[in-house]
């Protein structure tokens, strides 16, 4: 049980960090800077070149693997109190 509760303490810089990625991609599709700003060219493809693009696919990467590590660590404390509880370790 012991093991549990240590390995739960390890929790909070996955949530903290979960956090702050979705407030960055809240913040990314939102598009503040976007509005009412003429001066976008399209580029060769007929696609607004704009580099917040970039800052959004690096804040979706972000979010899926913190995201992925927060699942991860939450079922190894699971199945370690889990197992605390069934098998008496």
């Amino acid at each position: 049980m012991e093991r549990h509760t240590e390995m739960g303490d390890n929790l909070l810089p996955w949530a903290v960090a979960l956090l702050v990625a979705s407030v960055l991609l809240w913040l990314f599709y939102q598009r503040p800077w976007e509005r009412g700003s003429a001066e976008q060219q399209p580029d060769g493809r007929g696609a607004v070149a704009h580099p917040a693009v970039l800052m959004r696919v690096v804040a979706v990467v972000l979010a899926l693997v913190v995201g992925t590590g927060a699942v991860v660590e939450t079922d190894r404390i699971g199945d370690s109190g889990a197992q605390s509880v069934w098998e008496g370790v």
